[in-house]
């Protein structure tokens, strides 16, 4: 379903009167995947259930073929790779093996933003192509181009991985979003999603005075499973056990985006009475992996892309628990390929690659991506942040660079560098978009400056937090 479609289903959806949706939605329930999820979706579902079968060898020579696929694919259509290879004597014959990988060079987000265009491909169909970006968190966001079943193609790999958590493809659960469907209901911003049997929930209004709604709409729903940025399903699930609000029985938590801290894991499965199941994945879909039924540790899914770990010399790492640098090349996206790209994530090859899951995949421990952020709420309770958050995309519209600063409960300074050729109301613009889609029930204001906050190794942070969070504490007792 292309997405004025998809406005104009889900506009005149959400108009019905409650007994006509639930009609709707239970339609929805009986369509076969293709009808429902679209061809895309059954493409890949059936491919995965080819692949499961495979052995160890037999998914390597799988990867490599999709790998050269895409290769191939960028030196024939894609402006930067054309020649960015040829002047380092790449053609088609140039990789005959793996081990042939290692000859091309590596891409980065510097290196795409700087040459976003040329990594387009000119040729394909401009109507089917959705413009993404990924999070900012040091600097602004990049922009990125994909096909329009970037969708189906998303929910298919989810779907595959969250069984290993007891999720079916329709269960129905409660996701903790910033859609632009969201309508006021009940005194909760929601939205109902029949196709993919969700209601999605604001995560901008949630404090203690709006945390017993929230509870009393999981008990009436009575959802299976519950998704979110890991720090706001955290905070929210900190407010209720401060407020002594029992807790929804699920099946499954699924956090994501953010690692967890020491402790949250057994919080949460002790309070909600199910299985925390996280995954790693990035905007730039380069690389996928999960845990499994038996392991806490990152199985790659194979299917989804190439990954590979690079040590500080940009040397492949062979050896297990060497830490080295995530890279990734993506097997889904020709509008736009990303090859060898550097993630700037750390990781390393668990030292047993053998799981009690059997399957013959290789097995990432130690993984070091994005940590978890939190602003302060007045009442003192947190609310959780990330760069990749929907609202800040219009930080690459018309800012430099963009950092969060907080040293007072309920107040957020929002500190910008904008870009010299900004129109003359961007700041209202800016100060719109923030006010109605992120921060809620925290006060803002918006700082020009020509100067941002950086680390001790150099990196602009997106967040200067001066007040205490479980961020500082780094460890949460259960």
């Amino acid at each position: 379903m292309n997405f004025a479609l998809k406005d104009k289903f889900v506009s005149a959806y959400g108009s019905l009167p409650d007994s006509i949706q639930g009609i709707v939605a239970g339609t929805f329930s009986k369509l076969p995947n293709r009808f429902s999820y679209g061809k895309t979706y059954e493409e890949i579902a059936k491919l995965l259930e080819t692949t499961k079968h495979y052995n160890r060898e037999q998914i390597k020579e799988f990867q490599f073929r999709r790998f050269l696929d895409v290769y191939k694919h960028a030196l024939r259509n894609i402006p930067y790779y054309k020649k960015v290879y040829g002047d380092h004597g790449l053609d088609e014959n140039s990789i005959k093996s793996p081990e042939d990988i290692g000859k091309i060079p590596t891409t980065d987000k510097a290196i795409v933003r700087k040459n976003l265009e040329n990594f387009l491909w000119p040729a394909f169909p401009k109507n089917k192509i959705l413009k993404s970006k990924t999070g900012g968190t040091t600097g602004v966001p990049l922009e990125l181009y994909r096909p329009d079943s970037t969708h189906q193609i998303h929910k298919a790999f989810n779907d595959h991985i969250w069984k290993r958590a007891g999720y079916h493809s329709n269960d129905f659960k409660i996701i903790f979003s910033r859609t632009k469907y969201l309508k006021s209901k009940d005194g909760i911003f929601q939205f109902y999603n029949p196709r993919y049997n969700n209601f999605c929930l604001a995560v901008d209004y949630i404090d203690k005075k709006t945390a017993e709604k929230y509870v009393e709409f999981f008990y009436r729903k009575k959802p299976k499973f519950f998704i979110g940025y890991s720090a706001t399903i955290f905070s929210f699930t900190q407010i209720l056990r401060e407020l002594h609000k029992p807790a929804p029985k699920l099946i499954g938590i699924f956090p994501h985006s953010q690692k967890l801290i020491p402790g949250q894991r057994e919080i949460m499965e002790d309070f909600y009475g199910g299985r925390v199941f996280m995954h790693y994945g990035l905007a730039e879909r380069v690389i996928l992996a999960a845990e499994c039924e038996y392991s806490h540790d990152y199985h790659i899914v194979p299917e989804f892309g190439y990954a590979e770990l690079l040590d500080s010399q940009g040397q492949v790492i062979k050896s297990l628990d060497v830490m080295g640098e995530l890279v990734g090349t993506g097997f889904h996206n020709k509008v736009m390929p990303l090859i060898r790209y550097r993630t700037g994530d750390q990781a390393s090859y668990c030292e047993n690659q053998t799981c009690e899951c059997r399957r013959p995949h290789d097995i990432l421990s130690n993984l070091i991506g994005r940590t978890q952020d939190y602003l302060v709420l007045e009442d003192g309770s947190f609310k959780g942040v990330a760069a990749g958050a929907r609202a800040f995309f219009i930080f690459a519209d018309y800012c430099i660079g963009f950092q969060l600063y907080q040293d007072v409960p309920g107040k957020v300074e929002v500190r910008i560098i904008p870009k010299s050729d900004n129109p003359p109301d961007y700041l209202e613009i800016i100060r719109e978009e923030l006010k109605t889609r992120y921060f809620g029930p925290l006060a803002f204001e918006i700082v020009v400056t020509d100067k941002l906050e950086k680390s001790k190794s150099g990196k602009q942070k997106y967040l200067v937090q001066k007040l205490e969070t479980p961020s500082n504490f780094q460890e949460i007792v259960p």
